[in-house]
């Protein structure tokens, strides 16, 4: 049975698919200028209004709630009956994500339900089967609180079938694609991005312990397992991890949070003077010098409140890193950012030195 697509959280691709109408006929910043404005009018209805790193932080984080408008829900016959009055912005654009990924390849339809149910929600299955929980009630749990199993099967029915009973052909997602072109392809990306990353964040949780304790590898573990769990499927593979793009964002997001942000620098700093101390034989010994030893605890202070603390500071980047990534890249010739989290490589580069390439 071939495997699943799992949805990537890579960052924006700049090449727009060619197309012949509506925002396709646009520019490629254009076009990622108009998902930027959705995602800002989404930002500005779910944070209540508030524009701040912080409030986007924590918007991202809760995947842009947004309330529907009372003048759609007042005005608009049956939509609160049909859709509700709110709904989760990064979990509708990761359904559709991981759907379109998934689409086509023929074969028995079922199959092919079952393997997108797999690819969009590994990192919710997984977890929970690890955890102790029930297989079935793992994998048939609904995907949120206003978005049930039962819409995600009709949300791949309409994206993958014509609309039934319709006297001519009637391609609904084609239709939505060949107007929303490459801003359409951003969001959903985006939707992914952000999926993934909240979902790691959960599993390592606020409870690490201490750099390099049981409990602390633990939580790394958790985090890559959870931001990787597609390829884990089916379980006769056993737990085998490569090398790719999302398993190092899952990585450096877990080992951060982990370590309490960037006071993983204190840790080795406290290391390093150590070794220092020992072998000269307390003549050097620097390890009460306060401004050495809390380097990392400083820049916490500085830097991470803006964001809401260490979980809300790797969702905001990994998400401004996936839209802007490229463009900065192309930009500034001095700038090379990789995707996800460790956009300037610094996790690659210290397993380099480590030797654990």
């Amino acid at each position: 049975m071939a495997r699943s697509k799992s949805p990537a959280p890579k960052r924006a691709s700049r090449a727009a698919p060619a197309a012949k109408i509506a925002l396709t006929e646009l520019s490629d910043n254009t076009q990622l200028g108009v998902a930027c404005v959705v995602l800002a009018a989404a930002w500005y209805q779910s944070s209540g209004g508030k524009l701040s790193l912080g409030s986007f932080g924590a918007s991202t984080a809760a995947g842009f709630d947004v309330t529907v408008p009372a003048e759609i829900t007042g005005n608009v016959p049956g939509w609160s009956d049909l859709l509700g009055t709110g709904f989760n912005l990064v979990l509708i654009l990761h359904v559709f994500n991981t759907i379109q990924n998934n689409m086509g390849g023929g074969g028995y339809w079922l199959n092919n339900f079952a393997q997108t149910v797999i690819a969009g929600f590994a990192g919710v299955i997984l977890p929970a089967i690890m955890s102790g929980g029930n297989m079935v009630n793992a994998i048939f749990a609904n995907p949120g609180t206003n978005f049930s199993l039962t819409s995600f099967f009709f949300a791949w029915y309409l994206m993958n079938h014509d609309i039934p009973f319709c006297p001519v052909e009637f391609d609904l997602w084609g239709k939505v694609t060949g107007f929303g072109g490459h801003a359409l392809d951003v969001l959903l990306g985006f939707g992914s991005n952000v999926f993934t990353t909240n979902l790691i964040v959960a599993a390592v949780g606020t409870s690490a312990g201490a750099c390099f304790t049981t409990s602390w590898f633990q939580a790394i573990a958790m985090g890559i397992i959870t931001g990787t769990a597609a390829s884990f499927f089916p379980f006769n593979k056993g737990v085998k991890f490569a090398v790719s793009d999302e398993a190092t964002h899952a990585m450096a997001s877990s080992i951060f949070i982990a370590s309490d942000g960037f006071a993983i620098i204190d840790f080795f700093t406290g290391v390093v003077l150590w070794f220092v101390k020992t072998y000269t034989m307390n003549v050097v010994d620097l390890t009460g010098n306060a401004t050495i030893t809390t380097i990392g605890a400083e820049i916490n202070k500085a830097i991470l409140p803006h964001f809401g603390g260490a979980a809300a500071f790797v969702v905001t980047m990994s998400a401004l890193n996936y839209l802007f990534g490229d463009l900065l890249s192309e930009s500034f010739e001095q700038i090379n950012l990789k995707p996800g989290f460790d956009g300037f490589g610094i996790l690659s580069f210290v397993l380099g030195k480590c030797q654990l390439e």
